[in-house]
């Protein structure tokens, strides 16, 4: 890790403070507010497999009110030739694409397709070689054959957003992760905050072997056994009513599916049921 830098909002004020290298594996803010703790293991594909945590120092900042924003830290940037860059979108509306660091990651011009399609707390500089992916990030160089892969490898801590940026050559200039804290806002003296961990892979093959090795490594931690079945043969409101949804039309598929296609496994209410997306207690 090189330059780490932590936002906050004390009492009503943003403030950003550095890190400098402490005991073995802390780095103590210029604040002296903050602690980070570092732990490096050497992983299955020989990179790092990095774990953080974030503690106050016990020194007492004087705050009616502390809330945390981000913690940025650099990553070495590798030394690839006009790597391509893989954005991971946030979401299941989110794009995810492979850029050429020519282009440009720009946002949608629709402010409400922004909420609907990416992390709002992501700014999009829209600037030439300038861009950012959430949980992940691979780059791949045509020209040299070799990429890097580098990423939250659980998700035991907070979302994570990488951004890389490019000099006008193809070299890369920088590559960073910021671990978003907003869910943890507001936190108490001498409480510790868990940030996850992190992996660096670099590699030799293709970048879809690759992301199926990362994916494969990621879900082991979660690994459930295996469901040998067929795909269930169902019905779901989305893929012909959308949110144009009521009870008449719930029952009145329900009445034809019995009659024309008896043994379906489910029937789906989907999107539509609620007023308006995420507002689970007013119903249609």
């Amino acid at each position: 890790m090189e330059n780490i830098e932590l936002s906050y909002i004390l009492n009503g004020k943003l403030e950003k403070t550095g890190f400098q290298v402490g005991e073995e594996g802390e780095f103590r803010s210029k604040d002296g507010f903050f602690i980070l703790k570092s732990r490096s293991l050497v992983n299955r594909f020989q990179g790092q497999h990095i774990s953080l945590s974030l503690h106050f120092s016990g020194q007492n900042p004087g705050a009616s009110s502390l809330e945390l924003e981000t913690l940025k830290v650099d990553i070495k940037a590798p030394r690839l030739q006009s790597a391509l860059v893989f954005q991971q979108g946030y979401q299941s509306w989110s794009f995810s694409v492979a850029y050429q660091h020519t282009e440009r990651d720009l946002s949608p011009a629709l402010e409400f397709l922004r909420y609907n399609e990416e992390n709002v707390y992501t700014h999009h500089s829209g600037k030439f070689g300038d861009f950012q992916t959430e949980g992940f990030m691979a780059l791949y160089s045509e020209k040299d054959k070799k990429g890097l892969l580098v990423g939250a490898s659980s998700a035991d801590g907070p979302n994570q957003t990488y951004r890389v940026l490019y000099k006008p050559n193809g070299e890369i200039h920088s590559l960073s992760v910021s671990f978003g804290l907003y869910c943890n806002r507001e936190v108490n003296v001498n409480a510790k905050l868990d940030l996850g961990s992190l992996d660096t892979y670099e590699f030799k093959i293709s970048p879809e072997e690759a992301l199926e090795n990362f994916a494969r490594f990621s879900s082991e931690k979660y690994a459930r056994p295996t469901r040998e079945m067929p795909t269930p043969r169902g019905w779901c409101s989305w893929y012909y009513y959308y949110t144009e949804i009521n009870e008449d039309v719930i029952l009145n598929n329900l009445r034809l599916l019995q009659e024309k296609q008896p043994g379906l496994e489910f029937f789906q209410i989907d999107d539509g049921y609620q007023k308006e997306i995420g507002d689970w207690l007013l119903f249609n």
